[in-house]
């Protein structure tokens, strides 16, 4: 049994709502991402959102009154975070999606929440794995395999190096997730925490950027890349990582990082609407499962069940 003190916060209707909304903006970056690397080299496209969503964030922080504080400690967390949250999941993604498709990137990603409820486990004194947790997240898991059923082979090496990408993305967005649950002991807000990590992650990563991809040769993209990265920007980054690091605070690093399952579901959507992807039996009876996996996980419907009876 697990000691009340250490039994992860429940998740309240308001965290599902903010939870799903989330799973979208994320959900929509694999679409945005695949128009963008058309027209713009991997660690350009990286360097350029996290440059952006920095500085929008910095001006949101100032016009709110406050500023970032800097001391050591806080530097120190976000470049780790930079690099966890931003840096490495965003370039793999970035570079996956040359081999594999928006909804397949997105599928794979959903590994993020089995990983995390693991690593939290053992590396946090209150998100102890339980039943309900441990149950759906195999459901879930479940889900994304089927998804993928299709898409096991491994006789196209490129394909298996974007699946590779993916699962390597997936856990560092565990592994940050995690760190970014040791970093609320310093009391920032949403907004500060994912401006530091932005900005953290625009200065590692612009010099690497500039002597590499050296972007001033680089065609002049055209507006739907410049619409795709607006949006990328806006809605996939300073957005969702505000609502990302105000839910950890209510709902807890391994009910929020659900949001993995559920962001594949309007990945295939847009996939299907907009990029002329093919949307499967399989697609289907994967969501169902990730559907059940919530459920049990929350708790609330298995709790009905029994009063029922």
């Amino acid at each position: 049994m697990t000691p009340l003190s250490s039994v992860p916060p429940s998740m309240r209707m308001k965290d599902w709502f903010v939870l799903t909304f989330l799973s979208s903006l994320w959900g929509s970056s694999f679409f945005f991402i695949e128009i963008i690397i058309r027209d713009i080299p991997t660690i350009t496209l990286v360097a350029i959102r996290l440059i952006l969503s920095a500085v929008i964030l910095y001006l949101i922080l100032l016009i709110s009154g406050k500023n970032l504080r800097l001391d050591k400690s806080l530097v120190v967390a976000f470049f780790v975070m930079g690099l966890l949250n931003s840096i490495l999941p965003y370039s793999l993604i970035a570079w996956g999606q040359h081999y594999v498709s928006s909804g397949m990137s997105a599928t794979l990603i959903a590994s993020t929440p089995l990983l995390t409820v693991i690593a939290a486990h053992y590396l946090t004194p209150d998100e102890k794995a339980t039943a309900n947790k441990i149950i759906g997240v195999i459901v879930g898991f479940l889900g994304v395999a089927i998804m993928l059923k299709d898409q096991f082979s491994v006789d196209d090496s490129e394909l298996l190096i974007g699946k590779i990408a993916m699962i390597i993305a997936a856990s560092c967005y565990a592994s940050g997730a995690i760190y970014s649950k040791k970093v609320s002991k310093y009391g920032m807000s949403p907004i500060e925490t994912a401006t530091g990590q932005m900005a953290a992650g625009a200065i590692l990563l612009t010099p690497f950027a500039l002597v590499i991809d050296q972007p001033w040769l680089l065609p002049t993209p055209s507006l739907d890349t410049v619409l795709a990265m607006l949006g990328l920007v806006l809605l996939s980054s300073v957005l969702a990582y505000i609502l990302f690091f105000k839910l950890m605070k209510t709902a807890g690093v391994t009910n929020l990082i659900l949001v993995a399952f559920l962001i594949p579901v309007s990945s295939i959507i847009l996939g299907v609407l907009f990029l002329n992807e093919n949307f499967t039996l399989a697609h289907a009876l994967g969501m169902l499962f990730i559907g059940v996996s919530l459920t049990i996980i929350d708790g609330r419907a298995l709790k009905f069940l029994r009063k029922a009876h």
